[in-house]
């Protein structure tokens, strides 16, 4: 799937369309933001359960469908990225996953099982979708350094998992004990790597070549 994902390389001049140094640094952290928020959204949720669980009554059941949203998403959500990624190009995809899981998070401050329940499904489908263009993204945009990179993606997955999983509730007891507030307090890292891609939005999709 990630080899339907390659945009060619534009064939550009020197100054003209190759990013010096500063903007290979600013689309790497980039792209390692995105990275780190690829599993907040997700992780975040388990410690507050059973707070959600008491606030809302929700059964067994309820709470077994919410948990396994994202995983049923991951699956179904992951086959349009190619079809996106030839519309709006790698990083513009990028940068709409980033603000499409910062509206999931906070879709959860809205009241009811509607708002937690319409989030998760958009959290889990923009997760999906990352998941799938960030490799390519990778191998596009650092071809040269692709080890090196393809780690810390990985490291910078783990950190999101791990501060999302161990900041939420001390974020719980800060917040006064509100459970919607401090889910939706995880949207902003999304909206923070969305703002360090912003650079790269600007810059148009690069057409494929045609078919021989």
């Amino acid at each position: 799937m990630t080899d339907l994902l390659q945009e060619p390389k534009p064939r550009t001049r020197r100054g003209r369309g190759t990013p010096g140094r500063l903007g290979t640094a600013v689309l790497a952290v980039g792209l390692l933001m995105t990275a780190f928020n690829l599993r907040i959204g997700v992780a975040s949720i388990s410690p507050v359960l059973s707070e959600i669980r008491a606030d809302l009554g929700l059964s067994e059941v309820v709470v077994g469908l919410l948990t396994s949203i994202p995983v049923v998403a991951f699956g179904a959500f992951a086959f349009v990225a190619p079809a996106l990624s030839r519309r709006l190009g790698l990083h513009r995809l990028l940068g709409a996953t980033m603000i499409a899981l910062a509206a999931g998070i906070a879709l959860r401050l809205q009241p009811g099982l509607a708002g937690l329940f319409v989030g998760t499904v958009v959290i889990g489908a923009s997760i999906a979708i990352a998941n799938v263009v960030m490799p390519a993204a990778i191998k596009r945009d650092f071809s040269h350094r692709v080890g090196l990179m393809t780690g810390l993606y990985s490291t910078a997955l783990s950190a999101g998992a791990a501060l999302a999983s161990g900041a939420t509730v001390p974020l719980l007891s800060a917040a006064g004990g509100g459970w919607r507030t401090t889910l939706a307090l995880w949207s902003i890292p999304a909206l923070v790597a969305f703002l360090v891609l912003l650079p790269q939005l600007r810059r148009p999709p690069v057409p494929r070549p045609p078919d021989p």
